[in-house]
């Protein structure tokens, strides 16, 4: 009885030694994890970072599809302005953007992924009232003409790319004339929406849909209108993309999310996180773009 006392017990002993360095282990694999930090703005409704739709932006759920597919990460989120984001990528650091536009200059120092959001084309925002001041006949108005020729001011967001022609006029400007306000900050088109109403600017750049969601929310519904942009006469709809650092942890993370990508782009519960705040009259045109601009794409264009 006594042995088999000592065995029972010596037993008891090996199972809870055994226990105890299977938990150390398991804790030490699981903070082994590599980190991937999700950088992004407070962007609405592309992310919405506050008030009672916190979280359930477009990229906002993108991204949660494309973290739960990438159990090998330990993810973290963390908001900063897109100054901040820029330079943080540009370092080297172990983060990455889900809502990139490209750039030649972004080309640079970011590795992109396939493309993976699609959205309408900027638009001029303006006081409503103030269109004929800048249409003067004309169904569509020019950055370029606006910079040249220096009689209005236009409020930009620091850091922001807003696609094709307009970034290359917004580029390539000529200070001179002192017309472009370059704001930096955390409530970005907000606040440009705010100086553009108390008159100190005279108009500013953005998406129609990111218009509608904030005028909705601030009540300022009544107060601007959007006039199209002529330089955007070719390009109905902008491209996204992840972006992380031109490195070897960045290009090894862009492999992974492609794989992520090549899988979740076709599901419906991916499209539906993109349409979340568009009309329902444009789906149909939002899918045929879809189909056409980011489905067909399945390796990467350098």
């Amino acid at each position: 009885m006594k042995k088999v006392a000592r065995f029972a017990c010596l037993n008891f002993y090996l199972i809870t030694t055994l226990f105890f360095l299977f938990t150390v282990l398991h804790s030490v694999t699981s903070h082994a994890q590599e980190t991937l930090t999700w950088v992004f703005e407070n962007f609405p409704p592309a992310f919405i970072v506050e008030g009672p739709q916190k979280g359930n932006g477009i990229t906002d759920g993108a991204l949660d599809i494309y973290i739960e597919n990438l159990p090998e990460y330990e993810h973290e989120k963390r908001v900063a302005n897109m100054s901040r984001i820029l330079a943080l990528i540009k370092d080297g650091k172990p983060v990455c953007y889900p809502g990139f536009i490209k750039t030649k200059h972004r080309e640079e120092f970011i590795e992109f992924s396939l493309p993976n959001i699609l959205t309408y084309s900027n638009a001029l925002i303006v006081r409503r009232g103030d269109e004929n001041q800048f249409l003067k006949d004309h169904p569509s108005i020019s950055i370029k003409k606006i910079l040249t020729e220096g009689n209005l001011r236009v409020g930009i967001t620091a850091g922001r790319a807003y696609g094709g022609s307009i970034d290359s006029v917004l580029e390539n400007r000529d200070d001179q004339n002192g017309n472009v306000f370059i704001r930096s900050g955390g409530d970005e088109l907000l606040g440009l929406l705010k100086m553009l109403k108390n008159g100190r600017i005279d108009c500013t750049i953005g998406y129609p849909w990111e218009l509608a969601y904030i005028a909705r929310e601030f009540g300022l519904e009544d107060d601007f209108t959007v006039i199209p942009i002529q330089e955007n006469h070719d390009q109905r709809w902008v491209l996204s993309y992840i972006g992380c650092p031109k490195n070897d942890w960045g290009r090894q993370a862009i492999k992974k999310l492609n794989e992520v990508l090549l899988t979740v782009r076709p599901q419906e519960e991916y499209i539906q996180r993109l349409l979340k705040w568009y009309p329902k009259e444009i789906e149909q045109d939002f899918r045929k773009a879809y189909e056409e601009h980011i489905l067909s794409v399945v390796e990467s264009r350098k």
